[in-house]
């Protein structure tokens, strides 16, 4: 039956992606009986008209998690705003405090950004140089007190007539129950308005049970989301999503302070379909075809999507692609497209004429029709998993 198969291609691929397994068994669950209601669907030849009733399904489910609107940080133009931003130690939060400063800067607010990690480093140094560079109020508290500390940087703030303030906290552990109490006790005693928890999307699967217990313990307003910058990662932000049940405000997409965006989920979720409409179509390649090329390096890729009859144009349009972006890699980076790192991506983009999207696109599709090929051969391979792919 076309439905079973179908399902069976978006199970894989969202299990690809690292979604956890019984969320993926629920959204399967409840594709499999809204699909059902539409009459003789399974009999429908019309592969494209099948794809798009998926689509439809896949979308509803997916939005009922997300909902289907931006959430917007509401700026008071009468007092003085304040956003803390916390999560544990490495995850990105300097760096994030200046691109969401850099963000309403652009929008006219006057903002300032207060480094409260005083014991961090090269932390006051670090964030100075940042402020700087974008341009906006550094504060710096004088004592060695957390809560005075966070007093003082908002009497200055105020005294600066400022419209926004940014909260750099110290980084933290599961170890330290006290400092995410005393958090707690700041973030409800100081009438913040906006309490951030920063997530890395390059350990957020692993992290998972971490953010939970953040949540449970202090009063997150919403979720944020770092290192965005190299393969798809819908996977991690699903899972962040589900464990914490947090808004989704701010995703840092790279290394420069304009690369942040406000989450959209009718964008996220067409990202998703996207990979999933790819899946389908190598799903749907007839698995009698002698005339198959082995993929050893990126550049098969493209004559391997050359040799088939996609219905997809992006997959058309894929082949040719490949080909131009084989010719600036590396040999090792042609053997193994993980190794393109972020600055050489950028390059790639310029001169192919090609979105990040896109391209990560091709790489998880480089290795999953590896994958297929060589388990056919009896092979198994296991380096498909995230964390794998990226460490």
């Amino acid at each position: 039956m076309i439905i079973d198969k179908i399902i069976e291609a978006v199970e894989e691929e969202l299990l690809f992606q690292g979604i956890d397994i019984f969320f993926v068994k629920d959204i399967n669950y409840n594709i499999r009986q809204r699909l059902s209601r539409k009459k003789n669907l399974d009999k429908i030849d019309n592969k494209m008209f099948f794809l798009n009733s998926l689509k439809e399904v896949f979308n509803e489910i997916i939005l009922d998690v997300f909902g289907n609107s931006t959430n917007d940080i509401l700026i008071h133009h009468s007092k003085l705003n304040i956003i803390m931003l916390v999560g544990i130690n490495g995850v990105g939060k300097t760096f994030l405090c200046m691109k969401i400063a850099k963000h309403f800067k652009n929008l006219k607010y006057q903002v300032s950004i207060a480094n409260l990690d005083i014991e961090k480093e090269g932390a006051e140094e670090q964030l100075g140089e940042l402020c700087q560079k974008i341009e906006v109020n550094y504060i710096i508290p004088n004592g060695n007190d957390l809560e005075k500390n966070v007093k003082e940087v908002i009497q200055l703030s105020e005294e600066k007539n400022d419209n926004i303030l940014i909260l750099d906290m110290p980084g933290l552990s599961l170890s330290e129950e006290k400092y995410i109490t005393k958090l707690n006790e700041i973030n409800n005693k100081m009438n913040i308005d906006y309490c951030f928890l920063v997530c890395d999307l390059l350990h957020c699967q692993s992290s998972k049970k971490i953010y939970q217990h953040l949540v449970e313990k202090i009063n997150i307003n919403g979720l944020c989301f770092t290192k965005l910058d190299g393969i798809m990662h819908y996977g991690s932000i699903v899972n962040a999503k589900l464990a914490t049940l947090q808004n989704i405000f701010f995703i840092s997409t790279g290394e420069d302070a304009e690369n942040i965006e406000i989450f959209d989920p009718i964008r996220f979720v067409d990202s998703v379909l996207n990979n999933i409409s790819y899946v389908d179509s190598f799903d749907s390649i007839n698995q009698n075809d002698t005339n198959d090329v082995y993929i050893k390096d990126f550049f098969d890729l493209g004559l391997y999507l050359k040799n088939k009859n996609f219905l997809d144009e992006k997959m058309i349009k894929y082949s040719d692609k490949i080909k131009k972006i084989s010719s600036l890699l590396t040999k090792e980076e042609n053997d193994d497209p993980i190794l393109i790192d972020f600055q050489r991506k950028k390059v790639i983009m310029h001169n192919v004429d090609i979105t990040m999207n896109d391209l990560n696109s091709m790489i998880l599709m480089f290795y999953k029709i590896q994958e297929k090929q060589k388990n056919c051969n009896g092979i198994t391979v296991n380096r498909l998993i995230y964390e794998d792919l990226i460490n």
